[in-house]
């Protein structure tokens, strides 16, 4: 049973009578059951937000965080609907809702959430290569993990690495990571177990597995000291041919290739995220850090305090993304010694109206064009030499952004989420209009005066 409070969605589970988390969302004004009460559905007066309605702690990790966010759905809407009698059509993988004074039924294509499988096992993601060529899955069995490397667009295999083993359950995060060009990919085993006492535990033979994507095999193989923490996020670097890999085990970053630390101890250490300069020889770390890989020299030493969880470099490495952890994005040089600029969406997107953070970026091949994707699952393309949005976010399932690609052309963008399938959306706007075209043929001219009222009419079919 639910019931509307100013803060959100009251729970109270009428088998036990016992009262359950609130659904956070303020302003609703209206809220449904999916048949089979696996969802709860609600808009306010530009909002529609679906939540999973899990009951237990166990099912309910933080707000837009963890692999099975309770809400994996939180679309604006036309101001001018004013959305009512809303419901989820959970066998068509459809939302619906009255809008426009309850004169039109508008859909939502919820099938990605609402037909996402779930059998209560947290599965990693898979990861998208900067070049958005090769997708990595992720496969578990036996205590053992392996990525399978596919063609981003077909799905074709193109290869299969070597198991490492893992502990299954714990993966809160990305364990593996491409070179910039794409050419290696290297995993590790997921963060270490935790004794009753708080003592670390390590697997029997830590180790990083690096995979040549282009050759389809074996590149190199990193043994870790025993005992030490495999990195949460590792970097490999294609060194003439040769893979490089270096991981942030807080809080310094190390060469794990030649086993040595290469930023020096400093206490309070932050740094959770590193990027590579592609064409150069550098390593940027996201508390503010950059080093000369060559010469082994400190380029910036100064931390950052309010650090992100997303970095990237453009392709030829002269503009560094780095997101704060507050829903800013700041533009430096390929060295971070001047800035560029901030980005900033000016959109709340949590529901108390608080920002959410950035968790994925990528740079478009020719470096103009920036994509972000959040916690909440919004997606945004930046015009980087402008510094402003282009158009609205982008649609997508709700889903945490795990991580983002171009194609090679630009024209489509890969959107990885933490427990969705994988989207690729189109960014072309010819290849859209054809597309709306052949499905909803031209508009006439009063219904292009509901839709568009403040545009003259045009023949665009």
């Amino acid at each position: 049973m639910t019931a509307l409070r100013e803060q959100g969605v009251e729970r109270i589970d009428t088998v036990t009578g016992d009262t359950m988390d609130e659904l956070a969302q303020r302003g609703l004004t209206e809220v449904s059951f999916s048949a089979d009460s696996r969802f709860v559905v609600g808009v306010t007066n530009d909002r529609l937000v679906l939540w999973r309605n899990s009951p237990g702690a166990s099912d309910r990790p933080a707000r837009y965080d963890g692999w099975d966010g309770t809400m994996p759905l939180h679309l604006p809407l036309p101001p001018q609907d004013k959305p009512y009698s809303v419901r989820v059509d959970a066998a068509a993988g459809a939302i619906r809702y009255l809008g426009a004074g309850g004169r039109t039924v508008r859909t939502v294509n919820a099938r990605d959430v609402l037909g996402a499988p779930r059998d209560g096992v947290k599965h990693p993601p898979s990861l998208l290569s900067p070049t958005g060529r090769v997708r990595a899955v992720p496969r578990s069995r036996g205590g053992e993990v392996s990525y399978e490397l596919r063609d981003a667009g077909s799905g074709r295999l193109l290869g299969t690495t070597p198991r490492v083993g893992h502990v299954p359950g714990r993966t809160p995060g990305s364990v593996a990571a491409f070179s910039p060009g794409g050419r290696f990919f290297a995993f590790t085993p997921v963060p270490l177990p935790v004794d009753d006492d708080g003592t670390a535990r390590g697997t029997a033979n830590p180790r990083v597995a690096v995979w040549d994507v282009d050759a389809r095999r074996p590149a190199a193989d990193v043994p870790l000291r025993r005992g030490q923490e495999p990195p949460g996020a590792p970097a490999v670097a294609n060194a003439r041919g040769v893979p490089v890999v270096y991981g942030v085990l807080s809080p310094e970053a190390w060469d794990l290739t030649r086993s040595r630390r290469i930023t020096p101890f400093r206490e309070g250490g932050v740094a959770t995220r590193m990027a590579l300069r592609p064409l150069l020889p550098l390593l940027a770390l996201n508390d503010g850090t950059v080093l000369d890989l060559g010469t082994g020299r400190l380029l910036r030493d100064h931390t950052e305090r309010d650090i992100g969880e997303a970095m990237a470099y453009s392709g030829v490495g002269d503009v560094l993304a780095v997101a704060d952890g507050s829903g800013r994005i700041l533009l430096y040089d390929g060295a971070m010694k001047s800035p560029r600029g901030v980005l900033v969406a000016g959109e709340p997107e949590g529901p108390d109206g608080s920002p959410v953070a950035v968790t994925a970026l990528a740079f478009s091949p020719d470096g103009r064009t920036l994509a972000a994707g959040t916690r909440a699952g919004g997606v945004r393309l930046w015009d980087v030499p402008t510094r402003t949005a282009i158009g609205s976010p982008l649609p997508t399932s709700g889903d945490h952004v795990r991580s983002l690609a171009f194609s090679a052309d630009g024209r489509s963008l890969h959107v990885q989420g933490s427990s969705t399938r994988p989207r690729t959306q189109s960014l072309d706007p010819e290849r859209l209009a054809d597309d709306l075209c052949t499905r909803f043929g031209a508009l006439t001219r009063d219904e292009w005066a509901s839709y568009i009222p403040d545009v003259g009419y045009r023949d665009i079919c």
